[in-house]
């Protein structure tokens, strides 16, 4: 299948995006770069071999307006030729987009467009439309609409409408559910969305579920709920977000929402999101899923935490593969610490989970015999033997010499040792 232009152009722009964020700080907290600015620095930290130009700063808004207009395209001709020598754009080039009225941007755009094709060109491009979506985001999305290039083109749209739903989010979001091309649509509502959720999450979750169901359903869609629920929680709208979720209606939906907030809210708060799971979704299985969901984040966040939450679960074999998966992610980072943890818990079978995930996590270093030490402390026949067999078949093609001496050792049962015999390839005919 052809992969759409859209989704080819997607994570350069999701890069620009964090770019440009950082970069916005970064302009925001810096003082004017003057014209006796040092030489910018490459990526790799080294002094560039760029022309310092002395570049004024944007004209005085009540400069007359064909002076005024001149001297900004010139700027931006100037940045375009600094930015060949930048891996990202620099503070002043930030300080000069967001300096720009409306009526300035149709000079400096212009000058953009008569760029030589190339990167720098796309990315002032992009950053020029960005700052038009900031003033009039239905212009912003015409122009960007404008643009011959296909990749700049798409991103610069996907920049538009996120800079205009964090400022007119119901008119950015109408605006992209008409879009004619399905994918492109779908990035365009999604777009919107972020940036509705940096101004208003709970007014871009309303907008989210009267969204078309092809935006819904979709990986951009997904993303979006993601970051609706994250910036409810940025700007302390958490509560309020958890009761709309809980009173929307009940699809498939609404279960994804559930989910989406268990992960976000539940590596923090695992014990307060398992009750609002037990209000909002019931004993279904988007239940199930909400759980998975609150565990894995908690997991990725605190291993240790997570285990120790999951030997309080009150489902004897969720709890067994949450420790399993805990213990797991944990042994990764601090075997000392997970191993201590694991050998301070009382004895039971749940704690079997644990033991076969430290016996794997020794198995794949090949400590062999620190595997088997685990191995022999799982009680369930199943679990047990599937490790065994697993480690006789390493082991023996590892060190069969080794092997037969352990065997020989062993005080495993007879089964069990003609089991793992059978691992070992019989020596060739002489």
């Amino acid at each position: 299948m052809t992969r759409s232009p859209l989704l080819r152009f997607a994570p350069w722009f999701v890069l620009l995006i964090v770019v440009y964020s950082a970069g916005r700080w970064q302009g925001a907290n810096s003082a004017r770069v003057s014209t006796d600015t040092e030489p910018a620095a490459t990526s790799a930290g080294t002094e560039s071999s760029a022309p310092v130009e002395e570049t004024p700063s944007n004209p005085a808004p009540d400069a007359p307006l064909e002076d005024r207009s001149a001297v900004l395209a010139r700027e931006a001709e100037a940045l375009a030729h600094a930015a060949k020598f930048m891996s990202v754009p620099d503070a002043r080039t930030y300080a000069f987009f967001e300096n720009l009225a409306l009526e300035d941007l149709p000079a400096v755009t212009a000058r953009i467009e008569g760029l030589a094709p190339g990167n720098e060109q796309d990315v002032l491009f992009i950053m020029a439309v960005r700052r038009w979506a900031e003033l009039d985001g239905a212009r912003a999305v015409q122009r960007a609409d404008a643009f011959p290039s296909l990749g700049t083109r798409m991103n610069a749209r996907l920049a538009a409408y996120e800079a205009w739903g964090a400022r007119e989010p119901k008119a950015a979001f109408e605006l992209a559910c008409r879009t004619e091309e399905p994918e492109a649509k779908t990035a365009a509502v999604s777009a919107a969305l972020t940036g509705a959720a940096t101004l208003d999450p709970a007014l871009a979750l309303q907008l989210l579920v009267s969204a078309p169901s092809s935006v819904l359903d979709s990986d951009l869609g997904i993303q979006a709920a993601s970051r609706i629920v994250s910036g409810a929680y940025g700007t302390g709208k958490g509560e309020t977000m958890r009761e709309l979720v809980a009173t929307l209606p009940e699809g498939p939906h609404r279960d994804r929402m559930i989910q989406t907030m268990a992960a976000e809210w539940g590596a923090h708060y695992p014990d307060e999101t398992l009750e609002w799971i037990e209000r909002a979704a019931g004993p279904t299985d988007a239940r199930e899923a909400a759980v998975n969901a609150l565990f894995l984040s908690l997991v990725q966040k605190d291993p240790a935490l997570a285990a120790a939450w999951g030997t309080d679960f009150p489902d004897d074999s969720r709890r067994t593969s949450y420790i399993a998966a805990a213990v797991q992610s944990w042994a990764k980072l601090d075997i000392a610490g997970a191993e201590t943890w694991v050998n301070e818990q009382p004895s039971g079978p749940h704690l079997d989970g644990a033991g076969y995930a430290m016996a794997a996590h020794f198995m794949g270093r090949r400590d062999m015999p620190r595997s088997f030490s685990w191995i022999r402390r799982i009680n369930t026949i199943e679990m047990r033997a599937e490790l065994l067999g697993t480690l006789g078949r390493m082991w023996a093609n590892q060190n069969p010499g080794e092997f037969r001496r352990f065997l020989d050792e062993t005080s495993l049962n007879r089964a069990e040792i003609e089991m793992l015999l059978s691992k070992i390839e019989p020596a060739p005919a002489s």
